[in-house]
């Protein structure tokens, strides 16, 4: 099974004539930038350099356009994974090859016209996109929901230990209460009488 889904997906990602003509115009744009700065414009703003530093020069030169190469073709190759350019000019190229074999033969394949095979083409398209739109959605929606099952749970605590704070300053405002209604001057006068009287008992 997994051999067979990667046939498939070995298949897709053929490169048809549109995939290839894109690669065709970049590297060629690629090149007419590399090309307008060639080693002799470079070579000019060396003016000092001996023929050893000239050929070391030269060198490094030819590794920047290599490494520029293979950067553009890299990042052309990820942008083309990650938009699926490849499956959906594949599936244009082969849109337009059903649509000139209709025009050329001028015969209808279960009563379709062109227009009806561009309608069916699109229609599977836009299915598939449909498809990863819908799975994008339910993985934002699983993120959701433990975002939510999370803050529930925080919630909960600040809750208990607010409950918890205002049950000790309750216990603190009773208590400071409590020693505010106590008679302070009738109990010192009480303890003063107790100690002259233990005093006079020892003596």
């Amino acid at each position: 099974m997994k051999r067979v889904e990667e046939s498939q997906e070995m298949l897709t990602n053929l490169e048809g004539s549109r995939v290839k003509l894109l690669k065709i115009a970049v590297n060629t744009a690629l090149a007419k930038v590399l090309s307008s700065c060639s080693m002799d414009k470079l070579s000019t703003c060396f003016t000092n350099l001996n023929s050893t530093q000239y050929e070391y020069l030269d060198k490094i030169f030819k590794q920047l356009q290599i490494f520029m190469q293979q950067s553009v073709e890299e990042e052309l190759e990820k942008i083309l994974k990650e938009n699926q350019a490849i499956e959906r000019l594949n599936a244009l190229d082969k849109l337009i090859e059903e649509s000139k074999q209709y025009a050329t033969t001028r015969r209808r394949t279960h009563s379709e016209t062109p227009e009806d095979l561009v309608n069916k083409r699109l229609y599977y398209i836009k299915k598939s996109y449909h498809k990863k739109l819908v799975e994008k959605v339910e993985q934002l929606q699983e993120k959701h929901e433990k975002i939510v099952s999370t803050l529930t749970v925080k919630r909960n605590e600040l809750q208990s230990r607010r409950s918890v704070i205002l049950e000790k300053l309750s216990f603190l405002n009773e208590a400071t209460n409590f020693a505010n209604e106590l008679p302070i001057d009738e109990i010192s006068e009480a303890i003063l009488q107790g100690e002259m009287l233990i005093a006079n008992q020892r003596l």
